[in-house]
């Protein structure tokens, strides 16, 4: 995700246009879980998955056509069922949901994804709410809600219960991450995704035994400081995935750490 997010700010600083796929939704087995991206650009070219096959093809055309016609933000079901995998294969049995959100205007979105990126990479924690449907409010859909760790807020609360329920289940998801949609009592779905930087894992020695946890903890997602006292243990070649290697004794290091 973080690459897709990376992609699609990059493209927002070279006021490229560009069309972020989210699956907001699933329902029973399916390829990939809400959250998955896919950013399509105009050059044809993607970042990221959502499960590949013909829909992933059809989500990319669609897309494509948003582009050409600077359309605005859709909604898209797609169920996987013996229908479709007559055509490609894909039977998982479930269902998935997808908004497509097009972004043209760089200067709107570019702060956007620059909170986004600083919330997942140093943090503080970021909660940003879309409303994906809106069936009373049709000009509501692609507004967005930004919930930052001091309690302020941008973007459009339109009503007390819309308020409410983001910043109850913000409060939930932004310390570890996560997403949910939601609907309030008119029928308008929200999804809401809450970014925060990984968790830090500090590794006191660079033996065997660390060598191991580290390759466990990148896959986890985990931030990862290594300290050791012997140069030859620590150091980037011996732990390519830390972020940063320490060569000074526990308590030195320590210190060292606290003032970066």
């Amino acid at each position: 995700m973080n690459e897709v997010l990376k992609a699609a700010y990059t493209c927002l600083q070279k006021n490229d246009p560009c069309v972020l796929v989210t699956a907001v939704r699933t329902k029973g087995s399916t390829p990939q879980k809400p959250g998955a991206k896919l950013l399509v650009r105009a050059d044809g070219t993607a970042t990221g998955t959502l499960g590949g096959g013909c829909m992933e093809g059809d989500l990319w055309y669609a897309a494509q056509q948003l582009l050409k016609d600077k359309g605005e933000p859709q909604f898209r079901q797609y169920t996987l069922n013996e229908e479709m995998a007559a055509r490609d294969g894909l039977v998982c049995g479930g269902t998935m949901y997808f908004f497509l959100e097009p972004f043209f205007d760089s200067s709107f979105w570019q702060p956007l994804f620059k909170d986004i990126l600083t919330g997942i990479e140093t943090g503080p924690p970021l909660v940003v709410a879309t409303i994906v449907q809106a069936p009373q409010h049709p000009d509501w859909v692609g507004k967005k809600i930004l919930l930052h760790s001091d309690d302020s807020q941008s973007g459009d609360i339109l009503n007390e219960e819309m308020e409410r329920e983001i910043r109850s289940r913000g409060k939930k998801l932004a310390p570890v991450g996560g997403n949910q949609s939601f609907e309030l009592s008119d029928g308008t779905e929200i999804f809401i995704e809450g970014f925060t930087a990984p968790s830090t894992l500090i590794l006191m020695g660079g033996g065997h035994v660390n060598r191991m946890v580290v390759r466990l903890a990148d896959l986890l997602g985990f931030r990862i400081i290594v300290i050791d006292d012997r140069s030859e243990f620590a150091n980037k070649e011996r732990f390519p995935e830390a972020e940063c290697v320490i060569v000074a004794d526990y308590s030195e290091g320590l210190k060292e750490l606290s003032v970066r």
